[in-house]
């Protein structure tokens, strides 16, 4: 790409994150975690790309891709996992932001190599491309490797304007990461509306057809309402295009052999990373990797095997189908409860409404004339106009709600 004098960014009052990655080390979960809070401003889509892709555009364009700011703004963010990947984005940064907040994301480059292929290559080479096909070789190495790129941010900007957000916190404890995150960012304490799930992990879609129809519709539908997009993509309608199944990965010893040609190089960077951050990272080494692997995976003889025997299981218990009419009243108590409430955001009200509105509307998805069928797509609109409201309201606040249904109408009223 060729370079040209960038004018430096306008004077502003609100700082600017920007995440820098690498990939799959969980920059959309974060992403998610600052997306919905009421004092950052993020781009309209993650991943705008603007210092590795669209830098000739100009500031201009790079300005037009956040959302509006408000009194209330005190963060505009950006994230994206191809930044640490090109080595002039650094630079880029440098002449383009004054004082920027920096933030790089850490995993283990033996995890972010296999999930990278898991849910990227996997359908196109067999993992032993890892090690034998110099081309695939040569990827994974530019994406597992991060001491240079990290070092070189540190140098350029200094430690304390550089945030390290580690995978392994960020998996076993969201909200409590996102709360400590906030604090670092000087914002209010919000509870994400929706991150207790991993985000963007290697799932199957459940039909060739889906996955067609999402690769061809995604795009559009991000373009035209990021919001509808993001809620298709992390809300409860992921469910509907994807398996909860994930992909299923190659065997422990397929990933034993294909890591072993990495390993020295990955073992050199781990070491590097040691000293830059005067932490022991002894979790990432190659050892504790091996012995992470799943049991069901892991490589067993055939003399060693325990003879299986399978249990004698008790019949399921059948449904009680009589105390659903009672959950149904009371989650319709709570529900109204809870549309009544002051606390609950904007947006949730927004689509909730959006998606009802569509039963005023005179298009149709399904047209009405097809029996049956072509009233489907109005009798999903409510339920999902209240799967919408719940999903983008703050899960501790619709929890508070129904429990409070759930009291005593006496004990209310006290």
């Amino acid at each position: 790409m060729p370079e040209h004098p960038s004018s430096p960014a306008k004077a502003r009052d609100v700082p600017l994150l920007i995440g820098l990655g690498p990939i799959r080390s969980g920059t959309t979960w974060v992403h998610e975690l600052l997306f919905g809070h009421s004092q950052v401003a993020t781009t309209r889509m993650k991943e705008v790309n603007f210092f590795n892709s669209h830098f000739d555009d100009g500031m201009g364009w790079y300005e037009e891709q956040f959302r509006p700011t408000t009194p209330a703004t005190r963060l505009r963010a950006d994230i994206s996992p191809f930044y640490m990947m090109d080595p002039a984005v650094c630079d880029r940064i440098a002449r383009s932001v004054a004082n920027p907040i920096l933030m790089i994301n850490l995993r283990s480059p033996y995890e972010r190599v296999l999930s990278w292929y898991q849910k990227y290559r996997q359908e196109e080479h067999a993992i032993g491309a890892l090690a034998s096909d110099p081309k695939v070789h040569a990827e994974a190495l530019e994406i597992g490797l991060t001491a240079n790129m990290l070092q070189h941010y540190v140098e350029r900007f200094g430690r304390d304007r550089v945030i390290l957000v580690d995978y392994a916190d960020l998996r076993a404890d969201p909200i409590g990461l996102a709360e400590r995150l906030q604090r670092r960012l000087s914002l209010d304490i919000e509870t994400p509306p929706s991150v207790t799930r991993e985000v963007n992990a290697s799932v199957n879609y459940r039909s060739a057809h889906l996955r067609r129809l999402a690769h061809l519709g995604g795009p559009i539908v991000r373009k035209l309402s990021p919001d509808l997009f993001y809620a298709m993509k992390f809300g409860p309608l992921h469910d509907v295009v994807f398996a909860r199944k994930r992909i299923t990965g190659p065997s422990a010893e397929q990933k034993l052999t294909a890591l072993g040609g990495l390993r020295a190089t990955f073992e050199d960077d781990i070491s590097r990373l040691e000293d830059a951050l005067g932490r022991d990272l002894g979790d990432w080494r190659y050892e504790k990797q091996v012995a992470g692997l799943e049991p069901a995976q892991a490589p067993v003889a055939a003399a060693d095997r325990p003879i299986e025997i399978a249990p004698v299981r008790a019949p399921a218990a059948r449904p009680d189908w009589t105390a659903f009419p009672a959950r149904l009243a009371l989650e319709a108590r709570a529900l109204w409860s809870l549309s009544w409430d002051p606390k609950v955001p904007y947006r949730a009200r927004i689509a909730s409404i959006a998606a009802a509105s569509y039963l005023l509307t005179p298009f149709d998805v399904i047209p009405n004339r097809i029996p049956i069928f072509g009233h489907l797509d109005e009798a999903a609109a409510i339920p999902l106009a209240v799967a919408l409201f719940l999903w983008l309201s703050p899960s501790k606040l619709v929890d508070r709600h129904r429990k409070l249904v759930r009291q005593p109408r006496n004990s209310m009223a006290a």
